[in-house]
This record gives structure tokens, C-alpha cells and sequence, in this order.
């Protein structure tokens, strides 16, 4: 990316604020990445690969797809992303159940203390936490281009 230009859209929070997501057999592509110490390694062009992907295969959704990551270890992240459609060649998985959801404006280093204040919403609410994702909404340029670095957390609500 050079100066100015933006690859990732402004991303509107406001839907995201605090909510309950249902998901019935919803399609991902799903993928990994190397990291250090939960830092991701390549990021770039993984993304780029399976974005390209989603592309070729007219399977982009009509909004911005959701990219899941599951910090599963500190050197591995599991990803998913959102599909509309069949993407050949590529490991497909779908997710059912329930998550809570929440945005967050920050720097990533504070995506540990967000997912403990999202687990403690969920335990307050009655329910038990399941697995965790976090969908960083743009790439760190453009969250400097457009003044926020939006993250959704998503906690399964067991």
C-alpha cells in the first residue's frame, strides 16, 4: 500500500456495539497462520490469498466478510472467512451456535483485557464460554488512514 491509498473500507462499529449473533451453518473458508508469541507471521498474504480466492470464486459476501481468528496457541492462528457461495479447493467449515459480540477501538495489544471484559459479559448474562475469535477489521495502515482500529470479539456462548 503507498501513502495514501486505502485497501480496507471504514468499518461502521455501531452494528457490532454489543450484540448476540445466531449462526446456523455458516460457511467459512478456513485457514491457519504462523505466529510468534500470538503475533501473526504473513499475515499479509494469507489474507491476500484467500481474499483472491473469495474474489475468483464470486464468493465474496455483500458486505465485508468477517475474518475470524482463533489465537488457538502462540504459534498458530486458526482463521476463518466468511463465504457466499462454493470456493473449490479450499478447506470449508461451517459454525453453529451462539456468540456474543462486541467492538472495540484500540491498539491490538489490548485484544487480551477486550476478550476478558467480553467473558465476563457472557458469564453476568448467565452463560458458559466457549471458543473465541477476534475479526481485526482492517489492515494497521488503514486503521491509521481512517482514525480507528475497530476489533470484533466474539465469545460462543455455551
Amino acid at each position: 500500500m503507498t501513502n495514501n491509498k486505502v485497501c480496507c473500507p471504514p468499518f461502521d462499529a455501531v452494528p457490532w456495539s454489543d450484540l448476540t449473533v445466531e449462526w446456523e451453518n455458516k460457511p467459512f473458508i478456513h485457514d491457519r497462520v504462523r505466529c510468534f508469541l500470538h503475533i501473526p507471521i504473513g499475515i499479509g498474504k494469507v489474507v491476500t490469498r484467500n481474499m483472491m480466492r473469495l474474489e475468483k470464486s464470486c464468493a465474496m459476501p455483500e458486505s465485508m466478510p468477517i475474518v475470524l481468528a482463533d489465537e488457538c496457541s502462540p504459534w498458530e492462528s486458526e482463521l476463518y472467512y466468511e463465504i457466499a457461495g462454493e470456493v473449490p479447493g479450499v478447506d470449508t467449515v461451517s459454525i453453529s451456535g451462539q456468540c456474543r459480540a462486541k467492538a472495540f477501538d484500540g491498539h491490538y495489544r489490548f485484544a487480551g483485557k477486550w476478550m476478558k471484559e467480553l467473558q465476563a459479559l457472557v458469564v453476568a448474562d448467565g452463560g458458559q464460554v466457549g471458543r473465541q475469535f477476534s475479526w481485526y477489521t482492517t489492515c494497521p495502515k488503514c486503521a491509521k488512514l481512517h482514525g480507528h482500529n475497530w476489533c470484533i470479539m466474539f465469545c460462543e456462548v455455551l
